[in-house]
């Protein structure tokens, strides 16, 4: 048995006798609704908890060595609430509520360490109700399993279609680097390690979009094995500039970027230059028709936009699942984070490109350059606007216009109402701009309909 396990289940383990239960992968081993007179700890593999409902199966979360689960329905004699199923090879010790009650009559502490956890989930119950601006996410915090201190988390990095930037940040800095490989044993990473094999870990931090056949068979094999998977960078989370490609037909992609192309094959085998034309590279084979983030294709449950995202919100994600601090949701926007200020006086026109002779200190936006920063959740340190280039919203929608997009608006449409207002402009004097904005640059504007509505899920 593992420290860790032995650790979180000392108290409890007291009352179990017998051998251990092993269960093969994809046995459910209970059902909602079913009597719940057993409680179970995971030695071994992970199990997904679930609950049924109308459009399907809603995942909980994932359970790994050294949690337990089913404890509610044995203290309290009712029925599941959810149920359970190995999603790995499992091995798991459980308790009945005799062996239990028997158990706590000969010592107490087994029957105080409950008790203490039941307090502690009322506790942030209470906390949820008193706050409802936060409830969800503090109700989340109480779901979602929370990593011990002490624990050496264990990571997996994977890339899909991708320029390679989001892994490029994290590998760049060896003292940023140094302070996540602190925090966490990595198992895998193609810039880190020569390892090609998946391999199981508490959390799979995976950039890129879904582009490929190979992309999707990969996402669904890291997805199989972790407990948690984040969404690293915005082509991950929103789909980002891949996701441009989805107003295109796939045949038309492929004539524009290789119709012309000179068969190298036939060059070298022929010992000629061949006619210019459309040669079948087998292209078609490989790609996807639409190119998809990654939870079109399976359950993600957090988010880190970004293109590339900063290193200190992996840093910050990091502390959160371990419990070192409570994420209280990044209400600020880029404009919070950025030097500039704002000039009372109007610009003359609006633009997309920033002029050569503006000010180093002066606002962009109020310089006359569409800039997405008001609208943009904050995190990146405003690193682009602080270089003199506009924000092109790669963090995606702040929370207050997630809300707005919620109740049926546009971003295009928000940013018109807005900017109107602030720059002292006519919406038609805007409306131009923006479709260039939109059409001609590789903005948020033009991947908005990739946005996600679950803002408690974004860091």
């Amino acid at each position: 048995m593992k420290p860790v396990f032995a650790e979180r289940a000392a108290n409890a383990l007291t009352f179990v006798s017998g051998p251990p239960e092993e269960v093969d992968p994809g046995r459910v081993i209970f059902e909602q609704g079913d009597d719940g007179s057993r409680m179970y700890f995971i030695e071994q593999g992970t199990v997904e908890i679930y609950q049924a409902t109308r459009n399907g199966n809603l995942r909980l979360t994932f359970l790994g060595e050294g949690d337990f689960f089913g404890e509610m329905s044995l203290i309290a004699g009712e029925p599941r609430s959810a149920s359970a199923k190995a999603r790995s090879p499992v091995r798991l010790r459980s308790v009945s509520r005799e062996d239990m009650l028997t158990g706590i009559r000969s010592d107490p502490k087994p029957g105080l360490f409950f008790l203490r956890l039941l307090i502690d989930r009322l506790r942030v119950i209470t906390r949820a109700l008193e706050e409802p601006h936060r409830s969800l996410n503090t109700l989340r915090q109480a779901v979602l399993p929370k990593f011990k201190a002490s624990d050496k988390i264990s990571v997996g990095f994977s890339s899909l279609s991708s320029c390679g930037g989001c892994t490029a940040m994290l590998v760049r800095n060896p003292d940023e680097l140094g302070r996540i490989t602190d925090k966490v044993r990595v198992r895998y990473c193609p810039m880190l390690m020569d390892q090609e094999q998946i391999l199981e870990t508490d959390i799979a931090v995976v950039d890129g979009a879904v582009r490929t056949r190979e992309d999707e068979e990969k996402l669904n094999e890291v997805r199989h094995k972790s407990r948690f998977l984040v969404a690293w960078g915005t082509c991950a989370a929103f789909g980002g500039l891949p996701s441009l490609a989805n107003a295109f037909e796939l045949e038309e992609l492929i004539q524009e970027s290789y119709g012309q192309t000179i068969d190298p094959f036939s060059y070298y085998l022929k010992g000629k230059i061949p006619d210019a034309g459309r040669h079948d590279f087998g292209i078609e084979e490989h790609l996807l028709r639409k190119v998809r983030k990654l939870s079109d294709v399976v359950r993600v449950d957090l988010y880190l936009p970004g293109c590339p995202p900063m290193t200190h919100l992996l840093e910050n994600l990091l502390q959160e699942l371990k419990g070192e601090q409570l994420f209280e949701g990044n209400r600020q926007i880029v404009c919070s984070e950025c030097p500039r200020k704002f000039k009372k006086a109007a610009a003359a026109t609006i633009g997309v490109s920033p002029t050569e002779n503006g000010s180093e200190s002066a606002c962009l936006l109020s310089l006359g350059t569409l800039c997405m920063g008001l609208f943009t959740r904050g995190g990146c340190k405003a690193a682009c606007t602080a270089g003199g280039l506009p924000c092109w919203g790669c963090r995606g929608p702040s929370d207050s216009v997630i809300k707005k997009i919620g109740a049926g608006e546009t971003l295009e449409e928000v940013m018109l109402h807005t900017l109107a207002r602030r720059l002292k402009k006519s919406e038609s004097e805007i409306k131009m701009p923006l479709h260039t904005l939109r059409s001609k640059s590789a903005s948020a504007l033009g991947f908005s309909e990739h946005f996600i509505k679950d803002a408690s899920r974004i860091r």
